[in-house]
């Protein structure tokens, strides 16, 4: 009976990013807080450990930490869900286990050696967080991004609180509950950056899908990631959400040159090339976003964040690409949503009219098709891409002037759709109509700018 023999050259104790680990006394700890690990839950932790950065199988895994006993087949999952728990990790958003579909299990940050009573470890990795912040942060001086302490040691209900908000979806009421948790957590751990690095997602998520004010919950997102960033720049997820932020307000150039210093960063990560796919999209570089998202996709197949790529392939006319992204969303109110504006972009109206008829009665979308009110809708709308949307419904319900209308206002805030002009595409109905020529000359405009400028050299705010 073997196994284990690759994590033999691990330290008797080592860090994963802020959480020290144990391995004789079964533990982890978060500053002073310990917690405990069931033996077989901690050999898994130290087989990904010492096997940091690349994915291991389920049958590897069985094979070093169960060799030679007849286990069940969902061990491992259940396993890597304690350990999930412990870390206060997210499956959808992971900062210490990735799951690799249909590969295995990818241990994300590399284990450093941690001397017993070292003092110095800490300070170390503070600055290295700080150093990190003034070479990433895209504005304002590097002296204002003040390392805090990711301790919730004093205070663990709110841990309890923090791994309570992981297990609600990022869409709908499940999100505004997250929210709620994340919010109180902050309040009683207010330097525990790993939740405000999760605020920033669930703020950014309902400023896009939730009821009310979206400016506002936009500003509550910046305002999170910026303090997670802060707090710990180590982690990807406010940066994600602060370049996604810049490009739906039409900051394109500064959300590139962002995006550009996580892919330098995080090369092998799939959402440095997700985020770079996003900035691509809004600026008609469609091919460029296309290939992002493959190279995310071959990173995570199948991760539910990746299902907005399905947009980039519909609007390059590549449908099968498109349905198999739309695939990857978890939600089935997502996916009727997004499946509606494909079908359209595919010119299947009744495909739209039965995907939207299937939404909740309350949906915007249901009989949006029959009753075509669309310009009261996008009155107040803050993302061009949904101007975007707009136009595809507004010329669905046979509107060309209010399609066109919609397509300029997109352009000009830097949803560049040249694509979208070109012959056999969706609005080529719409040629020879008044304001045609006008739209197609502003998309035009719109992508040669925006390509010129993302190919320069970055400015000096962003070095």
């Amino acid at each position: 009976m073997q196994g284990l023999r690759p994590n033999q050259s691990l330290p008797d104790r080592f860090r994963l990013g802020r959480v020290t680990v144990v391995p004789a006394r079964g533990l982890i700890r978060f500053g002073a807080s310990e917690v405990h690990l069931e033996p077989k839950t901690m050999d898994l932790l130290s087989y990904l450990a010492s096997r940091a950065g690349q994915v291991v199988s389920r049958d590897e895994l069985l094979a070093a930490v169960w060799p030679d006993v007849f286990v069940e087949e969902n061990l491992v999952a259940r396993h890597v869900s304690k350990l999930r728990i412990a870390l206060g990790d997210d499956s959808r958003a992971p900062r210490y286990v990735e799951t690799i579909r249909k590969r295995g299990y990818r241990l994300i940050p590399s284990p450093e050696a941690v001397r017993p009573g070292s003092a110095s470890f800490r300070r170390t990795s503070a600055l290295a967080a700080l150093g990190m912040a003034a070479a990433l942060l895209s504005g304002g001086p590097a002296d204002e991004a003040k390392p805090l302490e990711a301790d919730v040691s004093t205070d663990p209900g709110a841990h309890s609180l923090y791994v309570e908000s992981l297990e609600h979806d990022t869409d709908g009421e499940g999100n505004l509950v997250a929210i709620r948790l994340l919010e109180e957590v902050v309040d009683r751990a207010p330097d525990f950056a790993p939740a405000w690095a999760q605020l920033a997602r669930r703020y950014y998520f309902a400023s896009a899908y939730a009821e009310g004010s979206k400016e506002t919950y936009a500003e509550l997102a910046t305002r999170a990631a910026r303090i997670a960033i802060q707090s710990d720049a180590t982690l990807i997820d406010p940066w994600v959400v602060r370049s996604s932020l810049m490009v739906e307000s039409s900051r394109i150039v500064e959300a590139y040159h962002i995006t550009r210093k996580l892919l330098d960063r995080w090369p092998d990560r799939f959402e440095s090339h997700k985020a770079m796919a996003y900035v691509y999209r809004y600026a008609g570089l469609l091919e460029r976003a296309a290939a992002e998202c493959g190279t995310a996709a071959a990173l995570n197949p199948g991760h539910n964040t990746l299902r907005s790529c399905s947009l980039v392939f519909a609007r390059l006319g590549r449908h099968e690409e498109a349905s198999r992204f739309l695939a990857f969303s978890d939600s089935l109110t997502w996916r009727r949503m997004y499946g509606g504006f494909l079908a359209l972009l595919r010119e299947d109206r009744a495909g739209a009219e039965n995907a939207w008829g299937e939404l909740p009665q309350d949906s915007p979308f249901r009989g949006v098709l029959a009753d075509c009110h669309l310009r009261e809708r996008f009155e107040t709308v803050r993302d061009p891409e949904a101007m975007f949307l707009g136009a595809v419904m507004a010329s669905a319900c046979g509107r060309g002037d209010e399609s066109l209308e919609l397509l300029v206002e997109a352009n000009r805030q830097n949803y560049c759709t040249p694509r979208e002009f070109e012959p056999g595409s969706y609005f080529d109905g719409l040629r020879g109509q008044p304001g045609w020529e006008e739209a197609r000359a502003l998309s035009r405009k719109c992508r040669k700018i925006l390509e010129r400028l993302l190919d320069a050299p970055p400015p000096e705010a962003v070095e």
